[in-house]
């Protein structure tokens, strides 16, 4: 009963029946990289729900986020048994990159509006871009 199925075969296996160990998949497709943090993961969801228009799931992706960074937090405060006065600026920094990302992402609508109306100063519009500019930058660096 020790017969090795290959990725070929995988197909033609049987979900219920197959349940392939970490190891074989690992050994079949590779290991990742890296592994994500969940907040890395929430906030590429919320990154995009913002993007697209979809304020309120991205308003529930952020409450989400900011309770995921918070149990973070709280985690490494019991396991460092409090020595450590503050917390490391990467993982705290998840919350701060989706509001820089919303601020992008405004900017970039309100360009977007002067830019397609008609009669739009072209003084207005020259602010908007550098807005928009200003903000990606931040948020890009961050």
């Amino acid at each position: 009963m020790n017969e090795r199925i290959t990725v070929r075969q995988m197909n033609t296996v049987r979900p219920v029946v197959f349940n392939p160990a970490v190891g074989f998949v690992a050994s079949q497709f590779g290991k990742p990289a890296f592994d994500r943090r969940l907040s890395d993961k929430i906030l590429a969801a919320h990154n995009h729900a913002y993007a697209i228009g979809d304020v309120g799931l991205a308003a529930q992706l952020m409450a989400q986020l900011e309770r995921t960074e918070e149990a973070e937090r709280e985690a490494y405060r019991r396991k460092s048994s409090g020595s450590f006065g503050s917390y490391s600026p990467r993982q705290s920094s998840a919350v701060a990159h989706g509001r820089l990302w919303q601020a992008y992402v405004d900017a970039r609508n309100a360009y977007n509006a002067l830019s397609l109306q008609a009669g739009a100063p072209s003084a207005r519009v020259v602010r908007a871009a550098t807005e928009m500019k200003r903000c990606y930058a931040k948020w890009a660096l961050a």
